[in-house]
């Protein structure tokens, strides 16, 4: 007798749980759920790898410090990384598809050539404001001395 009454009181709570519903006259709303992947058990399947894009290395700012021909990538790199903490010399690549790109400047900059390509040997070359490989030297009495463009995450 006392499961009897139990059963029949977890009943109507059970249907006093799920009457309960807003207001008058307002339905609830049904949700299709057969269509989740479950297992023998019916319990949820979630699987799967959440990927997260790779940051992209992008443009912070230009050296105060200058450079002539015989600095190299290593040289630059570490001075980058003294004024803009976490960087290095840009490669022209990054520097072409950082967004924002960067602003403007005047005479060249250095930046290097064959990082981004995984390339063996890494360059240091010299770039007008438009993106166009310059000369460092425009002539025998030009010092060729240009900031570098620096890249981090």
């Amino acid at each position: 007798m006392r499961k009897i009454l139990f059963c029949a009181a977890a009943a109507g709570l059970v249907a006093a749980i799920f009457s309960v519903g807003g207001a008058s006259g307002q339905r609830l709303a049904v949700i299709d759920v057969g269509n989740l992947p479950v297992d023998g058990n019916g319990d949820l399947r979630v699987a799967g790898v959440v990927v997260a894009a790779p940051a992209a290395i992008r443009f912070v700012g230009f050296t105060a410090a200058t450079f002539s021909d015989s600095a190299g990538f290593l040289t630059i790199s570490r001075a980058c990384n003294a004024e803009f903490p976490s960087t290095r010399v840009c490669d022209v690549r990054e520097l072409g598809e950082s967004i924002p790109p960067p602003p403007d400047w005047t005479d060249r900059i250095r930046l290097a050539e064959g990082l981004s390509a995984g390339g063996a040997s890494v360059f240091i070359g010299c770039y007008t404001s438009d993106g166009r490989p310059s000369p460092c030297r425009l002539e025998a009495s030009d010092p060729g001395v240009f900031p570098a463009a620096c890249c981090g995450l």
